[in-house]
């Protein structure tokens, strides 16, 4: 079921009524609904609960929903409004328990943004296009790797997944490292004994996945190990990539910098391994 956003609310004593005043977008009422529509159009769902107790609505403001910018990014979004319900499972598993609450999520209930609190309509604004350029490279990236045509290409779009949830803002790492790994187990089970180079770099790109998940030491110790073996050189480029990034994690900026002294000589004469150093440039910046 959709309908307007309304824009005022009507108190009747033996009911609570919401009178649609027509907007420009069309909003759900129901979270399936807006699943099941998000899903056949590929958008992302902006879902905001809200709540009526004692004569007072606890909804974002409507002059905040109706503003030029936001309307204009609720297009590429798919807008739902729904009232707080104790009872349902949904709710509950997101600790929902104050309005006014703003999500983002897509069609499978994974959550990319969760906050409590009013807005205004910058905060809208920017929260949108954080979450769309995000959502975006996440889409794309999806699909370049399920059209892959070699392997390598397909594990280095799963790479990719990887690199974008160290990029994410706090709120949607979660979301970002989640993919990465359904894509990343999905791509290992393609793999056959006979592909040995590509199984070797599943590994490195799993211990780089220990580092981002908090499991730093481990991650750090087997990488440690693995630069000091005989290995190809773009897989000790990736080794050290993740090992410079683990250390900088560690507050160890003498180790961070050693080891991507190391990665900036191989990267003279290797585009991977360049690759690797614009995008530690990008994660901790030019100095660090």
């Amino acid at each position: 079921m959709q309908f307007k956003r309304p824009s005022f609310i009507l108190l009747i004593s033996f009911c609570l009524l919401k009178l649609q005043v027509f907007a420009q977008d069309s909003w759900f009422t129901n979270i399936d609904s807006a699943r099941a529509y998000a899903k056949k159009i590929n958008q992302l769902i902006v879902l905001e609960v809200g709540s009526i107790e004692d004569g007072q609505a606890s909804f974002i403001d409507n002059q905040t929903w109706n503003s030029t910018l936001v309307e204009k990014q609720l297009e590429y979004f798919v807008p739902a409004s729904v009232e707080l319900d104790y009872s349902e499972a949904f709710f509950t598993k997101h600790k929902i328990a104050y309005t006014p609450t703003l999500l983002i999520m897509d069609a499978d209930k994974n959550v990319l943004y969760q906050d409590t609190g009013f807005k205004d309509s910058t905060e809208i604004s920017q929260i949108l296009s954080t979450v769309y350029n995000h959502g975006g490279k996440i889409r794309r990236l999806l699909n370049a790797y399920k059209r892959g045509e070699s392997q390598l290409g397909r594990l280095q779009k799963a790479e990719e997944f990887l690199f974008l949830s160290y990029l994410s803002p706090n709120d949607m790492k979660t979301y970002f490292y989640n993919q990465s790994i359904e894509v990343l187990e999905s791509f290992q089970q393609e793999l056959s004994k006979d592909d040995a180079p590509l199984k070797n770099r599943m590994k490195i790109i799993e211990y780089g996945q220990e580092i981002n998940a908090g499991s730093l030491d481990y991650g750090m110790e087997k990488l440690n190990r693995l630069v000091k073996d005989e290995i190809s050189t773009n897989d000790k480029a990736l080794s050290l990539f993740y090992l410079t990034l683990g250390a900088y994690i560690q507050s160890d900026y003498e180790a961070s910098k050693k080891w991507r002294n190391q990665l900036t000589e191989l990267s003279q004469g290797e585009i991977l391994a360049r690759d690797y150093t614009e995008k530690l440039i990008k994660l901790i910046g030019e100095s660090n």
